[in-house]
């Protein structure tokens, strides 16, 4: 391949190739504007933009430039040439960003169906925006090599949570009572790779050998953990944000 990779591997809690677009509501970098119109209070109080490397110039560029990208006509044949030819397992869509419009579903759809060797996950929100066709979201998570959660928190609406998708909720209590019963009658997972790094171990990472939320077959809760105590090597730390 000639031009820089879109994507790139992840090795803190995540295992995997992921690729990102320029995450928040408002301006992220420089007059770029990021992608997560919709964003909870939750989620844009606790995004992964915030903290650590997700929060320097040189990521926010990268993610400056591939959400230009996407909005380009080139766009699926670039994503689609760079997958085959590094011969992508697994890929999450979005460690930063969102489903921004109809249109750019459609062309993950695209991508997704020529990509058939690969196996794709995502989070998101976009199900609790007005403008997104929700019929696009489910086309999408019926892909034979897709899994689509559907990203929540207690300041959304769940009335707008399409039931037929799994859910993953975001909080700072596993036992969060503010979730609707409906909700909690759910098989809920606890998010293993999550429960291990707050327990100060680095053992289970997703992907590698946690793949529950790319077989997608129960809801899952993930846990904020900024400002958690968690015991590292017998001492008590803070964690400084999402792993």
């Amino acid at each position: 391949m000639g031009m820089k990779k879109l994507c790139v591997k992840e090795n803190g809690k995540v295992k995997c190739n992921t690729f990102s677009i320029l995450a928040g509501k408002e301006k992220s970098y420089k007059k770029h504007c990021g992608s997560c119109r919709w964003a909870s209070e939750l989620c844009t109080k606790e995004c992964y933009k915030n903290n650590g490397s997700g929060n320097t110039k040189f990521v926010k560029r990268c993610h400056a430039i591939n959400y230009t990208i996407t909005m380009s006509e080139l766009f699926i044949d670039l994503m689609t040439e760079e997958i085959e030819y590094y011969k992508y397992e697994d890929l999450r869509i979005h460690s930063y960003g969102e489903f921004y419009e109809n249109e750019y579903i459609e062309k993950w759809i695209e991508i997704i169906n020529k990509c058939k060797d690969t196996r794709f996950y995502a989070y998101t929100r976009a199900w609790s925006d007005e403008l997104i066709d929700n019929s696009l979201l489910l086309s999408l998570s019926k892909l034979h090599n897709m899994v689509l959660y559907q990203s929540f928190d207690h300041t959304m609406d769940s009335t707008k949570l399409i039931r037929k998708l799994p859910i993953a909720t975001m909080g700072y209590d596993e036992k969060d009572k503010e979730l609707p019963d409906w909700m909690r009658q759910r098989k809920i997972v606890y998010c293993p790779a999550t429960k291990n790094r707050l327990e100060g171990l680095r053992e289970i990472h997703c992907n590698q050998p946690c793949k529950i939320c790319m077989i997608g077959k129960s809801d899952v809760y993930i846990p904020i953990h900024k400002g958690i105590n968690i015991y590292k090597n017998g001492i008590l730390r803070r964690a400084k944000g999402f792993a």
